[in-house]
C-alpha cells in the first residue's frame, strides 16, 4: 500500500475530517518517510468531489447546498478527474439544457469558483 492511497473514500468519514488528510494525524504524516509522496500525490476522485462540495457549501450555505449538490456530477465536464459515468453526466446535462432560464451547470461552476475565492487570504485575487 502506498502512502498516497491512505484516507477514507466514505463521505461520512471524510466529512468529520474537515477536508484535511482524512483519517491521518498531522504528526503521523510529518513523521512518516513517505510524507513527501503524500504531499505530491494528486487528490483521488472522492477527495476531489468532497473538496468541490465544500466549496459549494461555502459559497451557497449549508441550507441551499443540497439543491446544488444534486447537480454536482455536471462538474465532471470541467473537472475530468471526477468519477461519474459519462451516461449520468450526459443525462444530467440534457436535463439541465431543458431549463432555458436556469442553468444548474453554470450555478455549480459559479458556486465552486466563489467558494474557492472565499478561501483566499485578503488582498489576493484570482
Amino acid at each position: 500500500v502506498s502512502v498516497g492511497q491512505t484516507g477514507p473514500t466514505d463521505p461520512a468519514a471524510s466529512e468529520g475530517a474537515g477536508g484535511s488528510e482524512a483519517g491521518c494525524d498531522a504528526e503521523e504524516i510529518r513523521g512518516s518517510a513517505g510524507a513527501k509522496a503524500l504531499i505530491r500525490d494528486l487528490p483521488r476522485h472522492a477527495e476531489l468531489y468532497w473538496m468541490l462540495i465544500a466549496m459549494l457549501q461555502r459559497a451557497v450555505g449549508e441550507r441551499a447546498s443540497p439543491k446544488i449538490q444534486t447537480w454536482a456530477p455536471l462538474l465532471a465536464m470541467v473537472v475530468t478527474d471526477l468519477a461519474f459515468s459519462q451516461g449520468l453526466v450526459a443525462a444530467m446535462e440534457e436535463r439541465d439544457e431543458q431549463h432555458i432560464k436556469h442553468s444548474r451547470f453554470a450555478e455549480a461552476c459559479t458556486a465552486v469558483i466563489d467558494g474557492y475565492t472565499r478561501c483566499l487570504p485578503p488582498g489576493v485575487g484570482c
